[in-house]
């Protein structure tokens, strides 16, 4: 079972090591989230998928040591609001893994989205899946939802398709054909 810590702002990190440093087993999810890098440049950053909360393997021994960590505000409680004599908010472990899941897939994707950095705007590729498969492209760009647009030549002229990044595949030498 985990316990839901809620932490000061910004400061889920801190709290993460400081409960580590006391012996907790923590859990602190963690997302690309893509933000301007100044002249124009954007960049991903990794940020708390839950801001100022993380989780902590409950201790029914223990578990109002969390409280005193720097960083940590309190419990999540039962009812709502803060962990009092009732003890915290217990969460299974399914729904734990369930978060870890869900955070392995939104990286997965991220890098998905990373190797398609490798196109150029121009380039020939190929669809790979869905009702264009085996369609030849040029890439376009990369949106700001992670989709790859592309131009196909449609009814007698070019068309902007959005595609996921799965969809879309480079073409070796010689695979033009």
């Amino acid at each position: 079972m985990w316990s839901v810590v809620h932490t000061e702002p910004g400061h889920e990190g801190m709290a993460c090591a400081g409960l580590i440093g006391r012996r907790f087993r923590t859990y602190l999810p963690m997302v690309e989230e893509a933000r301007n890098g100044g002249h124009g440049r954007a960049r991903r950053d990794p940020q708390p998928m839950f801001r100022q909360y993380l989780f902590a393997v409950h201790d029914p021994l223990r578990w109002r040591a969390m409280c005193s960590v720097a960083g940590v505000r309190h419990l999540l409680a039962r009812h709502g609001g803060r962990a009092g004599e009732d003890g915290p908010a217990l969460l299974p472990d399914a729904v734990v893994r369930a978060i870890f899941v869900l955070e392995s897939r939104m990286a997965d994707r991220t890098q998905e989205t990373r190797a398609c950095a490798g196109f150029q705007p121009g380039e020939i590729v190929r669809i790979i899946g869905g009702i264009f498969d085996g369609f030849t492209a040029e890439f376009e760009r990369l949106d700001s939802d992670g989709r790859i647009a592309v131009l196909l030549y449609l009814f007698g002229r070019l068309s902007r398709v959005n595609l996921p990044v799965e969809q879309v595949a480079k073409i070796r030498n010689g695979d033009l054909l």
